[in-house]
């Protein structure tokens, strides 16, 4: 499906800002949208709990305004949007709002916190965490199983 398909197109110029187009793509592809049909389907599906963080005046911003904002914007805004992201108390919030049962959700870095991968299996999901090195002996323990 063509992202102007019929339906899909905005029927009216869109007040969304570019950091809540950036985050709606952000929680899209966190949810393996790849496409901007997707992360217009994914912001659709999640529009309520995307209104508790995001100002969306005329709802969620159709795909084709989503892929002409997210064109037009900087790899320097795009940096410091993930700077400022912050992943221990984000990824929390985030599972509260997803369902997972019966998915795989896969993290890194600070996203590797027991806690998380707690309420990952609480919401019935299986995790895959990445492990790194800087783990003590916990990333040898692991390589024996390999």
């Amino acid at each position: 499906m063509a992202c102007n398909s019929e339906g899909y197109r905005a029927t009216s110029k869109s007040k969304a800002s570019n950091a809540g187009i950036t985050a709606i793509v952000f929680f899209a592809g966190l949810a393996n949208a790849s496409e901007w049909i997707g992360v217009y389907l994914f912001a659709a599906a999640h529009e309520e709990p995307l209104r508790k963080y995001l100002e969306l005046p005329n709802g969620i911003p159709s795909c084709d305004t989503i892929q002409w904002v997210f064109a037009m914007v900087s790899p320097e805004y795009l940096q410091e949007f993930r700077r400022r992201w912050n992943e221990i108390t984000a990824i929390p919030e985030l599972l509260k709002q997803l369902n997972v049962q019966g998915t795989i959700v896969t993290t890194y870095a600070m996203g590797c916190q027991t806690d998380i991968a707690r309420q990952i299996r609480k919401g019935k999901a299986d995790y895959m965490l990445g492990l790194k090195g800087n783990q003590g002996t916990l990333h040898e323990d692991v390589d024996v199983f390999r």
